[in-house]
């Protein structure tokens, strides 16, 4: 990373040093600078946006009741909290228990994870399913949520 920096730094010296105007040598490297971290922090942050989302399917019953889903993404880093968090949009007004089970890229099952919801009719929530710390989450190929009966 240092050696990144110092190397934009010398970079926008000598970019800088090329043109002869009002503004200063310090400014140009600055502005440089500034724009090329700006970049390289929207791309760490795109990164880890990408790194977070988790495929995850509704099942059809849940579907038909007027649920559909935006974003999935991984409740973070933290190896003693492994978890999801989905949007979940309902049409419908629902409340009820939900399962999310995590399937390996075999299509077996791995781990479970249960919570309550309610929904108002056009009703909208983040929806977060925690899993027991022995799960490997690395081996989830995908989330399939349902309603339990």
């Amino acid at each position: 990373m240092a050696r990144c920096i110092l190397l934009v730094l010398a970079l926008g010296f000598l970019l800088a040093g090329c043109k002869k105007d009002d503004e200063s040598l310090s400014e140009k490297t600055g502005r440089k600078v500034g724009s090329t971290l700006t970049d390289f922090a929207k791309g760490v942050g795109t990164g880890i946006d990408q790194r977070m989302t988790v495929e995850t399917e509704l099942d059809a019953e849940l579907v038909s009741r007027g649920v559909s889903k935006t974003i999935s993404k991984s409740v973070g880093l933290d190896a003693q909290k492994k978890g999801i968090a989905v949007y979940l949009i309902s049409t419908n007004r629902l409340t009820g228990t939900l399962l999310a089970k995590a399937i390996d890229k075999e299509g077996v099952e791995i781990g479970r994870s249960k919570t309550d919801v309610a929904f108002e009719k056009d009703g909208a929530q983040y929806v977060t399913f925690y899993f027991d710390d022995e799960m490997d989450t690395a081996l989830v190929g995908k989330y399939h949520i349902s309603l339990t009966p």
